[in-house]
């Protein structure tokens, strides 16, 4: 059996928590679909979870995972879960759904929970599980999510691997970047640099944009050269295990002195927000740190993004958990010690496109620490 990501031990207690979820809405049975979740509990992480899968848990008793055939052998190698109802050559998913259902519950009206919020569900799932089984389907997601909300120490050693992989590829590649490299060359430059220092291969690609480019968002490098006056935008992330340590800096070649002004108000807004965050805090109150200070400096009006979002398990095509944890002006959540964000004062600025900077900070009873403190000046030639 492959080493798993985390104790099996550490599984049990998660499954004991989730089930206290299920206790707490009356649920008979819970049908979870989300990778992250299951990865969560069970250590099993696939890219084939856009097919059709739940992984099934009554009040008492082992859980089931309603999969396709041909994962069965993965699934046997990550997890120590014994119960399988695999779908594929034998029966349909549809068929598998009624023998799971069958064998876990008796009732003709059971109370099952899904997760509703999931990206990865697809809306005829969820009806042939409402039609099945004739029961009535509770949404347990944001209880769900907030059992990922503050990270383990497993989870928290995972994440700084991953930031130190992440820092000293972006350094490295920083420091031979020149004039005529393509956004090709540089973000699989920054990838190999990831991988050379431990990293897996990680959830998204590492973003790199040259010139008016660096307007764009979450698109494919090109073959498109850095100029002599171009700005700069890189943002990537190393991953140990399913946990990504990201990080964004920004720059030009030659920065102008308007850029330059720019760029150090999105700093100044980042240590701000940075230096608010501690166990307790308002996530509110750390976005309006932000978002007062660049209203002060006239920047507010291109502040497209949010202060920040819960990293933790990611599938690709991306690392995020917004919505386990985020920094929002309308967010009232008092964040927990032990969560990890990824904190982010950028801006999309008409003519230079993004500029700022993010990083992964740990939340600790009295302050953030961030593991990619990677220099904090402009990029520059």
């Amino acid at each position: 059996m492959n080493v798993p990501l985390v104790s099996f031990d550490e599984m049990k207690d998660r499954i004991a928590r989730l089930r206290q979820v299920m206790a707490a809405h009356d649920l008979d049975l819970a049908f979870l679909s989300s990778p992250q979740t299951i990865a969560y509990l069970t250590n099993f992480g696939s890219t084939g979870y856009y097919l059709p899968h739940f992984l099934v848990l009554a009040q008492e008793g082992p859980e089931t995972f309603v999969i396709r055939d041909f994962e069965v052998p993965t699934l046997e190698q990550a997890t120590a879960t014994p119960g399988v109802m695999a779908w594929g050559q034998e029966r349909t998913f549809y068929h598998a759904l009624k023998e799971v259902l069958a064998k876990h519950c008796g009732k003709d009206e059971p109370r099952i929970g899904v997760e509703g919020a999931s990206n990865f569900t697809p809306y005829r799932n969820i009806l042939a599980l409402s039609a099945i089984s004739g029961g009535q389907l509770v949404d347990i997601s944001p209880d769900v999510e907030a059992l990922r909300r503050v990270k383990s120490p497993s989870e928290l050693s995972k994440i700084e691997t991953a930031g130190r992989a992440t820092v000293g590829a972006v350094e490295a590649s920083i420091k031979t970047l020149s004039i005529g490299v393509s956004e090709k060359q540089l973000s699989l430059e920054i990838l190999t640099g990831m991988i050379d220092r431990g990293s897996d291969f990680p959830v998204s690609i590492p973003y790199v944009y040259f010139g008016d480019r660096t307007r764009l968002a979450m698109q494919q490098p090109t073959d498109a050269s850095l100029g002599a006056k171009d700005p700069i935008y890189i943002e990537c992330g190393a991953r140990c295990g399913y946990y990504t340590a990201a990080l964004t800096r920004t720059g030009a070649a030659q920065p102008d002195q308007e850029y330059t002004e720019i760029y150090g108000h999105m700093r100044s807004a980042f240590d701000l927000m940075l230096g608010s965050l501690r166990a307790g805090a308002i996530s509110a109150d750390v976005d309006a740190q932000a978002r007062l200070y660049l209203r002060k400096h006239g920047l507010e009006k291109w502040w497209f993004h949010r202060g920040g979002y819960s990293l933790g398990i990611g599938f690709t095509p991306g690392w995020g958990e917004g919505m386990v944890l985020d920094i929002s002006p309308d967010n009232r959540m008092a964040i927990p010690e032990g969560a990890v964000l990824h904190l982010v004062s950028l801006i999309r600025h008409h003519g230079y496109g993004f500029i700022g900077m993010s990083e992964t900070v740990i939340v600790e009873l009295e302050r953030a620490r961030s593991v990619t403190p990677f220099s904090r000046e402009c990029i520059m030639l």
